[in-house]
C-alpha cells in the first residue's frame, strides 16, 4: 500500500518537472536572442548613423540641386559655412 501511494504521488509531480524544463529552455533561448539583438543592434545602428550623417555643405548642395534654393542664396549660405 505504501509503495503504491509514493508511486502515485511521484507521478502527479512528474509533469511539473517537464513543464519547468520547457520553461527553462525557452527562457534561455529568449535571453540569448535578446542579448544578440541588443549587442548586435548597438554596433550596427552606430555604423548606420555614421553613414547617414551629412555635412552642412553637402545638404546645401543637395538643396540647390533640387531647386529648393536659388543661386544667390546658395552662394550666401556657402560663404557662411566656409
Amino acid at each position: 500500500m505504501m509503495g503504491y501511494y509514493w508511486g502515485d504521488s511521484w507521478n502527479n509531480f512528474s509533469w511539473f518537472g517537464g513543464i519547468m524544463m520547457i520553461v527553462f529552455v525557452v527562457l534561455t533561448i529568449l535571453i540569448i536572442v535578446w542579448l544578440v539583438q541588443y549587442l548586435g543592434g548597438s554596433a550596427s545602428s552606430s555604423s548606420r548613423n555614421h553613414v547617414q550623417e551629412k555635412t552642412a555643405l553637402e545638404i546645401l548642395h543637395e538643396r540647390y540641386a533640387k531647386g529648393e534654393i536659388k543661386k544667390d542664396e546658395f552662394e550666401e549660405k556657402k560663404k557662411d559655412l566656409s
